[in-house]
């Protein structure tokens, strides 16, 4: 249930057949290994400081629709900043969304 509400509504149905593969694989996770990596998210130290202040480039790619960070909130954490956002117009699950979009976003940012 957790990996199908990453998907915004519209996603769940035209992306069934991706959403599918892709449930599969997480499945294949151990409990304990499902239940460990939601621990370690929860418990996660903010880094946002850390983030901005890497003396790199930086790209943080984020959905309008997504459940888990709320893109308006993260645009605003990182406003005046040299991150470089993208948004994409759905949820958490952009190499799925997204893909072509995405990859070319990469390509382009590994590029520069």
């Amino acid at each position: 249930m957790s990996f199908t509400n990453l998907f915004s509504l519209e996603s769940k149905e035209i992306y069934k057949s991706e959403m599918k593969i892709a449930l599969t694989e997480a499945l294949k996770t151990s409990i304990q290994g499902y239940m460990a990596a939601n621990e370690g998210m929860k418990i996660r130290t903010d880094k946002t400081e850390l983030f901005k202040s890497l003396p790199t480039k930086k790209l943080l790619i984020i959905g309008k629709k997504d459940p888990i960070l709320e893109a308006n909130s993260v645009k605003k954490i990182l406003k005046g900043t040299d991150v470089e956002i993208v948004e994409f117009s759905q949820g958490h699950m952009s190499h799925i969304e997204n893909i072509t979009e995405l990859t070319y976003i990469i390509m382009h940012f590994i590029e520069k």
